[in-house]
């Protein structure tokens, strides 16, 4: 039964973080944005210990490279299993439904791997992006593996004061 829950858990921040988040931006309206700016920590440890690895969104690199970027961070920061961390540093923009599920469903799991294959490159429009992906997730259950699941989806990322945010993420196609 346990295991029912958990696999449940597991679909609805999916269904949360991919349809739930895109009728929260439709509301908004269009041209609204939604993200605010942080600040990159000169230095940060994560949990284990170990140097995180550096997200310098400068000028230097080219808009495609810092988008790469603004996605390695949001996976990063979904690995961690942060919710707060998630939502300051990589999607502000998050709701507060998908925000209440993400804690719910880290709490349940031990661990979460997630892996992001983007085909070519984002398409970028002024201060906006799109990237199709095609995103494994795999996670752990009292440390025993589940099956790793794989999902089409479009991110959709915003440039705000210089820096790239994840806006949200809908299913491919939609």
């Amino acid at each position: 039964m346990r295991n029912l829950f958990v696999l449940f858990a597991v679909f609805v921040c999916f269904i949360v973080l991919t349809v739930g988040n895109a009728s929260a931006q439709m509301s908004a309206g269009p041209g609204i944005a939604t993200d605010v700016a942080y600040a990159v920590p000169s230095s940060d440890a994560s949990p284990g210990g170990a140097a995180e690895p550096s997200f310098d969104a400068s000028g230097g690199a080219s808009e495609a490279a810092q988008v790469k970027e603004a996605l390695a961070k949001f996976t990063h920061n979904f690995e961690l299993q942060d919710v707060n961390r998630l939502k300051s540093e990589s999607w502000p923009s998050m709701s507060p439904k998908a925000y209440k599920e993400l804690e719910n469903t880290f709490a349940t799991l031990s661990q979460i791997t997630l892996q992001e294959d983007c085909a070519a490159s984002p398409v970028i429009m002024s201060n906006s992006a799109d990237w199709a992906c095609n995103e494994k997730l795999g996670y752990q259950v009292n440390d025993q593996p589940r099956r790793t699941q794989t999902h089409a989806l479009q991110f959709h990322l915003q440039k705000v004061d210089g820096t790239w945010y994840v806006e949200g993420r809908t299913v491919a196609g939609r």
